[in-house]
């Protein structure tokens, strides 16, 4: 008679740890793909109150009715 030899149900286990690498490094591509954008506001220099103040009182004085609508509150 031959001599039969039962198989691993799996010969190599570790080759299923390639699918779970190759699914981690696409993760944390495409995460750090998304963040970029909020990687480069935080990189820029933040305005000061003063020119955020002056941005704020050309925008009312080219909307009459949001300098109004500030006045009519009790």
């Amino acid at each position: 008679m031959q001599s039969h030899r039962e198989q691993p149900a799996m010969p190599e286990p570790t080759w299923l740890l390639v699918p779970w690498c190759v699914f981690a490094v696409a993760a944390a591509i495409k995460f750090w793909q998304l963040n970029r954008g909020i990687r480069r506001q935080l990189g820029r220099p933040r305005s000061s109150t003063a020119a955020f103040r002056q941005r704020l009182e050309r925008i009312w004085q080219l909307d009459p009715a949001a300098s109004d609508d500030s006045t009519s509150r009790p």
